[in-house]
């Protein structure tokens, strides 16, 4: 789909009324935010079509509005970094498909590296035959990981994980391991509202979740992580939507990479399907 053509979608239509308030809220040039609303709604118009090949419900467009929200309050954005995916997930309420945004695992690092600067952030699933301690003494952690195999796939059958995360702050090091069971993380799944992804990412999913939790422990107060938990809470059962609060733009960190693509890369393969590099829908 050509730019030309993005732009006569109603998906555009509907966040280009909205441009001027993102631009005196951003305090950016309204061409900017028009540019990010052409790739944000060009990404949307690709898994909003995969949605409806597949012959399910029609999607309601307008909830394209609430998704741009989600990535304007996060300063997350839907681009072929990974960080942030769109997903159609139903509301039982009213019985439509809406547009979601959903963080991804790298979109939380970001976060967190935006937080403290230069940290180290890593993630690891664990299987059975795994060797893996820790401990941790007057705010630094250490760990030892011997994996059984180099690499993995089998992630129906991990015991765990951990995330540990290391930064420097006042001159001195602050380090910390947070660890998760399989019940934890299995508990988690199971209250997702997007099955299919888990069905096909579940390596990322995991460790969105572990990562997740590492950051609601350790930096619980801290305004952008509590925006972001609030945001992603919404991909699971149990989420109350309710009237957000106002955002204060100004204080949202901008991305140190401007977004001004408005074409999608192409998928592995060399076809012109996005949903592998922009969204979690199941690849056909």
């Amino acid at each position: 789909m050509t730019t030309e053509n993005i732009q006569r979608t109603p998906a555009l239509g509907i966040l280009l009324e909205q441009a001027p308030f993102y631009s005196k809220a951003q305090n950016l040039e309204q061409k900017k935010i028009e540019d990010m609303m052409v790739s944000f709604a060009y990404i949307a118009h690709k898994v909003i079509k995969r949605h409806q090949d597949k012959g399910r419900g029609e999607v309601d467009v307008q909830s394209i509005k609430e998704a741009f929200k989600c990535s304007m309050d996060t300063g997350i954005p839907v681009d072929n970094r990974r960080l942030a995916y769109l997903t159609i997930v139903k509301n039982n309420s009213t019985g439509k498909y809406e547009i979601q945004y959903e963080p991804g695992y790298m979109g939380f690092v970001h976060k967190l590296r935006q937080i403290k600067p230069g940290a180290v952030v890593q993630t690891i699933l664990l299987w059975e035959k795994d060797v893996f301690t820790y401990k941790s003494t007057t705010g630094v952690a250490e760990y030892s990981y011997v994996p059984e195999k180099p690499m993995r796939s089998d992630f129906n059958h991990i015991i765990g994980g951990f995330c540990y995360i290391s930064y420097f702050e006042h001159g001195r090091e602050y380090s910390f391991v947070t660890p998760m069971t399989k019940a934890e993380l299995d508990l988690a799944r199971g209250k997702a509202k997007t099955q299919d992804v888990w069905g096909v990412w579940p390596g990322e999913m995991y460790k969105k979740v572990i990562i997740k939790r590492a950051g609601k422990v350790e930096f619980i107060g801290e305004p952008e992580m509590e925006k972001l938990n609030e945001i992603d809470d919404r991909s699971y059962t149990g989420f109350e939507r309710k009237q957000p609060a106002k955002v204060d733009y100004s204080a949202v960190k901008p991305l140190p990479q401007e977004i001004t693509e408005t074409e999608a890369l192409p998928a592995p393969g060399g076809d012109d399907t996005v949903q592998d590099v922009f969204s979690m829908e199941e690849p056909q």
